[in-house]
């Protein structure tokens, strides 16, 4: 399906729920402009759109507290391709249940609206190219698949919650960027045994915490900077299990409006910490708070520039 461009957003009736939904599974929903191709027969791969060009991108407007494209439960390995959308509830909305599936989403732009994308159900899903979350009012990605989830230079911005919470599966994160969330910039939670990587990416400006763990899961972070969050760097919470390494990385607490963070890492649950290979914390009132029953290891980390005292233990 091609959707050609127009200066008018396209919107549904106001009778709907859902604007777009996949009829079948392999189906394609491309935006004129898109980098898209298909696979042909004859021909090998095809550029549906006649020019690349983002301008040319359609927009499309749910009415208020709708999804803008759905992949309903029975359908997989969709491709969504070269569209803005401005949404008020969802703008995608992915129930996929087949295992061993994946869905495409590349060239797209999701502003405003509670979710940016939710993802439940079992398939696999690539989010590698071209995609940015603005100013939703809650999480701009929320996952709670048990597949695999891959982003690649994707963008989260000004996002009045937080940037990305996952509950399940394993989603992985290689430069990408999260800035001035109003909330924590990640949350891994869930009793599923979440797995969250992220790699060659920055974290910044968080209002409260860059990465908080609340759950069993666990989190691994390499060559990454996480900069002025508002509370702590990296906060576990008290029910937290799991594990956190953290690998020639930074986390600096030095506040753009002034200031520092109260703790570069802040460790209340069971969950257990290694800070290593070069990893640096610094400008933040303490470096290291262990709270809880947990533990913290460092091989080869540095603490520096910290207002009070570079390791707490106070279980």
């Amino acid at each position: 399906i091609l959707v050609h461009s127009s200066p008018v957003a396209y919107s549904n009736i106001s009778a709907t729920s859902v604007m777009f939904g996949f009829q079948a599974s392999n189906q394609y929903l491309i935006g004129e402009g898109s980098s898209q191709t298909i696979p042909t027969v004859e021909c090998g791969d095809l550029l549906v759109s006649t020019t690349i060009n983002p301008d040319l991108y359609p927009t499309i407007s749910p009415q208020p507290n709708n999804t803008g494209i759905l992949i309903d439960s029975s359908f997989s390995e969709e491709t969504i391709s070269g569209f803005n959308i401005i949404a008020s509830g969802t703008g995608i909305l992915s129930l996929s249940t087949a295992t061993n599936t994946t869905n495409d989403f590349n060239d797209i732009s999701i502003i405003g609206g509670l979710e940016g994308i939710r993802i439940e159900g079992n398939a696999n899903h690539d989010l590698t190219d071209n995609i940015s979350f603005r100013d939703q009012t809650g999480v701009g990605l929320e996952n709670n698949g048990r597949g695999e989830i891959r982003l690649a230079g994707t963008t989260f911005t000004d996002i009045s919650g937080t940037a990305i919470e996952t509950t399940a599966g394993t989603l992985t994160a290689t430069n990408i960027s999260v800035n001035n969330t109003v909330g924590n910039g990640v949350i891994v939670g869930g009793a599923n045994q979440a797995l969250f990587e992220m790699e060659a990416s920055t974290i910044s400006n968080s209002q409260e915490a860059g990465i908080v763990n609340r759950g069993d899961g666990s989190i691994n972070v390499v060559g990454s900077q996480i900069t002025g969050s508002g509370t702590h760097g990296v906060h576990t919470t008290s029910l937290a299990s799991g594990s956190i390494n953290i690998a020639q990385s930074d986390i600096d607490g030095a506040i753009t409006s002034g200031g520092v963070s109260s703790n570069g890492i802040f460790m209340e649950g069971s969950t257990s910490v290694s800070l290593a290979n070069t990893s640096t914390i610094s400008n933040a009132l303490n470096g290291v708070n262990v709270t809880g029953n947990a533990e913290f290891n460092m091989d080869g980390g540095i603490i520096s520039s910290i207002t009070n005292d570079g390791i707490i233990l106070q279980p």
